[in-house]
């Protein structure tokens, strides 16, 4: 787990023994209700001519059900070697996101063992689920959370109107093949062709991080 996220997860159970392969589809499972929640609680985004890609990013490449460990891995093993070909700024972007999965994955496992531990983890209501949510009582990591999902998406923002980025990225395409990471730089590619010529990127952001403050409020007993 990164430094950075000691401060704000602090589990308060012991955490359930799974099996890898059981880990892994709980997790997916768990990121498939969470992506189709996010869809629900932002319709408007989705359903919106301006901001409907920049919803679709939002929920399949930062939020979709994956198996990012290769991803990260790659990317870490290779970052030396990426910042003398694409300079420092779309590996920031890069780091960006992946700091914000490694923490959803903290929080997600967490949360797996809360259902697992009271017989939930085949299924569940909204309402268990969210009683599971804040039983994980790690609000301060929520927050946490919410915060670099904005970051991640002005990064990506902020990627896709840098010079000549879109050359740089398509030049990496036959090293990306040749060295197994083009799953990292399909994750750049996208992102720079939803962002690049959006409009108003921060009123996006914005919502996304206002409703999310919402909900996590509401679950935990902190509305007005």
């Amino acid at each position: 787990m990164p430094d950075w996220m000691h401060v704000r997860y602090k589990p308060t159970l012991t955490a359930v023994h799974l099996a890898d392969a059981q880990r892994t589809v709980l997790r997916t499972r768990l990121q498939a209700y969470q992506s189709q929640r996010l869809r629900l609680d932002h319709d408007d985004l989705a359903r919106s001519p301006v901001y409907g890609r920049l919803a679709e990013f939002f929920f399949v490449d930062i939020y979709g059900p994956h198996d990012f460990d290769d991803r990260n891995t790659r990317f870490r093993q290779l970052y030396d070697k990426l910042v003398h070909i694409v300079g420092p700024k779309p590996l920031a972007t890069m780091k960006e996101s992946l700091e914000l999965v490694e923490l959803t994955e903290a929080l997600d496992d967490y949360l797996i063992d809360v259902l697992v531990l009271h017989e939930k983890a085949d299924g569940w209501t909204t309402a268990e689920y969210e009683w599971a949510y804040r039983e994980c009582n790690n609000y301060l990591a929520r927050v946490e959370q919410i915060e670099r999902i904005g970051a991640t998406l002005r990064a990506v923002a902020n990627l896709s109107r840098l010079p000549l980025i879109d050359w740089n990225l398509q030049a990496l395409r036959l090293p990306a093949r040749r060295l197994g990471w083009e799953p990292t730089l399909a994750f750049l590619i996208r992102g720079y062709k939803v962002f690049h010529h959006a409009r108003d990127v921060e009123a996006f952001v914005v919502a996304v991080e206002t409703l999310e403050m919402q909900r996590l409020r509401r679950i935990y007993g902190l509305t007005a």
